[in-house]
């Protein structure tokens, strides 16, 4: 165990100024990170004066580095030799100097300050050192300090590529000129031209991978490979082939009179619901799923038409119920039960309403 030289107050201030230079130094990083991507510094590195400041700022940056290393590699050391009773000890100093000041408060323990310590501790110690699931923040800082100074130095190197472009290639020119001025025919010429600026007129075109993975195997016994060629034209268009349209009429009568019939069985069903002229949902027996839907879509419809609606199949369904009321009955379904206020639907044929 170490050897304590300080005094408890001594210690804990000085606890107090590392968390104080702790967060000075997780603040100052943040800005740091956030100024180099800024706007302004992309700005600055696309205009033609940040070729004279480049260097001064990528020194700036790798001695910020350099410097930074240093202190981590003496930061890292530390937090490795320190052993958990070291920690302990310190903490329990620190803690006890709290809890003498704290003295007219009763939230804290020694337990909890303590704990409170640990936990500080294990953050800073994450920040420089990382976990194993997680990189410390201070090799993010290397990376994103890196990747600066490699974006200063290709913009720098753009910016030079410009700048060259603009330049005058006359002297090249007449140079090259003299060249071809000493050469005795035309095909000494092309082979110069060749060399100097490229083949002209050259296409790129996609073929079939080797048949054969054989190193002494020629190209010459691969089999062609065909490859259409479209026009570039805006006109262009490729060949469809023309497909004759099926006839669904048959099965589209055939969905059309299972739905009808679906639609009869269910107006049968709904027929015997009906008892003088009116269904009360609260005397039905077990009612289908589709007889239930059936049901309550009439009884929101109702609702938002002012009580009456006219179905499909020319029923008239007026909704009978009294909105103050309490009474709730229980609509019995294959699905479960529905309870709703006590209502009751009066039904009309259209044969009955043309009558009256």
């Amino acid at each position: 165990m170490m050897r304590m030289t300080v005094s408890d107050e001594e210690l804990r201030q000085t606890w107090l100024d590392l968390q104080h230079y702790f967060k000075s130094l997780i603040e100052n990083a943040s800005d740091y990170l956030a100024h180099l991507k800024s706007a302004r510094v992309e700005e600055r590195m696309q205009t033609r004066a940040f070729v004279i400041y480049k260097d001064k700022f990528t020194q700036y940056l790798r001695g910020f580095v350099l410097g930074l290393q240093r202190s981590s590699i003496r930061i890292g050391k530390l937090f490795q030799e320190k052993t958990v009773d070291d920690l302990q000890v310190v903490f329990g100093r620190i803690a006890d100097r709290e809890l003498a000041i704290r003295v007219m408060d009763e939230d804290h323990t020694r337990e909890s300050i303590q704990a409170d310590l640990q936990e500080s501790f294990v953050v800073m110690r994450d920040w420089f050192m990382g976990t194993d699931y997680r990189e410390s923040e201070l090799h993010s800082l290397y990376k994103e300090t890196g990747e600066t100074i490699r974006r200063i130095t290709r913009f720098a190197q753009r910016l030079a590529e410009q700048h060259q472009a603009f330049r005058s290639r006359k002297t090249d020119y007449l140079y090259l000129a003299g060249w071809f001025a000493e050469l005795s025919d035309k095909a000494e010429a092309d082979q110069l031209s060749a060399a100097l600026f490229g083949a002209p007129g050259v296409r790129h075109l996609y073929v079939q991978e080797r048949s054969s993975d054989r190193i002494d195997s020629s190209i010459l016994e691969e089999s062609p490979t065909v490859l259409e060629v479209k026009p570039r034209t805006n006109n262009y268009r490729e060949r469809t082939r023309q497909s004759a349209i099926n006839d669904q009429r048959a099965e589209k009568e055939k969905l059309r009179q299972a739905h009808l019939e679906q639609q009869r069985q269910l107006n049968q069903l709904l027929d015997k619901l009906v008892v003088n002229h009116e269904i009360d949902l609260g005397k039905l027996p077990v009612v289908t799923r589709e007889v239930r839907k059936t049901l309550l879509g009439w009884i929101s419809r109702c609702l938002q038409h002012r009580g009456s609606i006219h179905t499909e199949t020319g029923r008239e369904v007026k909704l009978v119920w009294e909105p103050k009321t309490k009474e709730q009955v229980c609509l019995h379904s294959e699905d479960g039960d529905f309870w709703l206020p006590a209502m009751k639907l009066q039904v009309t044929e259209e044969e009955e309403r043309s009558g009256t």
